[in-house]
């Protein structure tokens, strides 16, 4: 289990489930940290399957995360080091073993049962396999954490990764642009170059005014005029990826039709 388990809080709940079966405990929590006063208590168990409040007891902990071994305590009363412990009394606590999460000389944390009476399986055998336990879920649970580390770290160099390929894809736009841009720059030039003599026209228009048709005329190659320069501007800004402002206005669609 401990191999195939991907999650995190599954792994916990699956070993403290078997051995609170084996040993016979009340509950049983796994508490994560490397400060024995400010363990995070990340899962816990109790056989009833009620959520019972549990707090780490500091003397236990001082013990297992600063000495890095087990405590097993078959009488905690008879115990001079947990007799006045205030977080066992609270949770009634009379028999207990706790090992340390030790995995290649660190510790992550700890892994406790509690017994509220005497007579249970808490003994030197029952530490015995809760230290090994505890080893094995410190290697599978370092095991989980580099994978999550490599997913995250893969996960960012993917997103680096599209951020630099959409990078690119903008800046090869934009050298496109910026040649189109060149290009429809040199053609409005020689567009209004070539424009020029229409100016002739309204200014013949001008000079013979009583020529009605001469003036329909002259106003169909102004029009043409300016419909070719409003091509050309849209070309260039287009071109230069600026945004242009349009005039919106209601128009009586039918009418217009």
């Amino acid at each position: 289990m401990l191999e195939r388990e991907e999650e995190e809080e599954a792994l916990f709940v699956h070993v403290l489930d078997l051995l609170l079966k084996v040993v016979g405990a009340d509950r049983a929590y796994i508490a994560v940290g490397s400060d024995p006063a400010a363990l995070d208590i990340r899962t816990h168990r109790h056989i009833t399957g009620r959520d019972a409040p549990l707090r780490v007891s500091r003397t236990m902990a001082r013990t297992v995360i600063g000495e890095k071994k087990g405590v097993v305590l078959e009488d905690r009363q008879a115990d001079e080091r947990f007799s006045e412990s205030v977080s066992m009394n609270l949770a009634a606590t009379r028999a207990l073993v706790a090992a340390p999460l030790l995995h290649a000389g660190t510790v992550y944390g700890l892994i406790a049962l509690e017994s509220g009476e005497l007579g249970s399986r808490v003994d030197e055998a029952s530490l015995e396999l809760v230290t090994v336990v505890g080893a094995s879920v410190a290697a599978a649970w370092a095991r989980l954490r580099l994978t999550k580390q490599r997913e995250e770290t893969i996960r960012e160099l993917k997103e680096s990764q599209d951020q630099l390929r959409a990078t690119q894809n903008q800046l090869v736009r934009r050298q496109q642009l910026a040649a189109v841009g060149r290009l429809a720059a040199g053609i409005a030039h020689e567009v209004k170059n070539q424009l020029s003599p229409f100016a002739l026209v309204q200014m013949i228009a001008k000079r013979y005014p009583e020529d009605a048709d001469f003036k329909e005329s002259a106003d169909m190659v102004a029009e043409a005029q300016r419909h070719i320069l409003d091509l050309v501007n849209e070309v260039r800004t287009f071109a230069s990826g600026a945004q242009r402002d349009y005039d919106r206005n209601r128009e009586d669609l039918v009418g217009l039709v």
